[in-house]
């Protein structure tokens, strides 16, 4: 069982390092953010990518841009602020300065519950 247990984990592991490695080369090959944004969603398979910004005066990641934001919650994530204080998936790359990854944010204890529903997939990354 033991064992198992190991082989999911390095499994699990080995996909999160692929996937950031796969957006650090996405990152570095462009700088204009809506091919950027284009190529992240491509490279991970994401359903839909964005980029949050923190404000400068209530410390809160805001929504700046997106790339294929369905329809259906683009509001409500516009809304949307997230706390990194209250949310340990946030808190945890800035405070490390790295990227992270969850590949599944519903059942992913690091990410507020409120944060878990503001996005139609079940994959979040967070890069400081």
């Amino acid at each position: 069982m033991e064992n198992a247990e190991l082989a999911r984990q390095t499994r699990e592991k080995l996909r999160e390092t692929e996937t950031l490695l796969s957006v650090s080369r996405a990152l570095s090959s462009t700088l204009e953010i809506d091919a950027l944004l284009r190529q992240v969603t491509r490279t991970t398979g994401a359903d839909s990518v964005g980029v949050w910004l923190v404000d400068e005066v209530t410390g809160a990641l805001e929504p700046h841009t997106g790339n294929r934001v369905p329809p259906s919650i683009l509001e409500r994530v516009r809304a949307y602020r997230i706390q990194p204080a209250e949310s340990a998936f946030y808190a945890d790359g800035i405070a490390s300065r790295r990227a992270l990854v969850s590949t599944n944010v519903p059942d992913d204890p690091r990410i507020r519950r409120p944060s878990r529903r503001s996005g139609p997939t079940g994959r979040s990354s967070s890069a400081p």
